[in-house]
């Protein structure tokens, strides 16, 4: 009912998508989503058993080729979907129809690529943390300075 999936990422830009995570569930749903796109905007996306998009968030600006923190949150409970970039709000959503996050990664989990190959990331990742929850912005920040 809860996620944030942070890390710091420092992307070249191939002109392609660099997915950060990926998981695929038994039921064939593409879980998550947090990567930075070819037009130079982060995407931040969860969904549901059985495909349903929970949401699909676009915010904040890539540098290529230089150090930036992703964290992506969603709290189901107050219904928060939220991009932070370098411990700060780039961009905050309500969700319309706030669902269950699909729970099993029974198709497998990625770090750097989509479970297919597709999406490689390419450059360098470090610190990736998941937790089963929507953090803070001022727990974002502690992780970000190594807390």
């Amino acid at each position: 009912s809860g996620m944030t999936l942070a890390a710091w990422i420092k992307c070249k830009n191939t002109g392609d998508h660099h997915a950060i995570f990926n998981a695929r569930a038994s039921d064939q749903t593409w879980v998550v989503h947090p990567e930075a796109r070819s037009n130079g905007e982060f995407r931040w996306l969860l969904r549901s058993y059985g495909g349903t998009t929970i949401f699909d968030l676009r915010a904040g600006a890539v540098t290529w080729d230089e150090w930036l923190h992703f964290a992506g949150t969603y709290d189901k409970a107050s219904g928060k979907a939220t991009v932070c970039i370098n411990g700060e709000v780039a961009k905050e959503i309500d969700v319309t129809n706030p669902a269950d996050i699909a729970g099993d990664w029974g198709l497998g989990a990625r770090v750097g690529k989509n479970i297919d190959d597709a999406r490689p990331f390419t450059g360098l990742m470090d610190e990736l943390r998941m937790f089963t929850r929507a953090l803070s912005q001022d727990e974002i920040r502690k992780i970000m300075q190594g807390m």
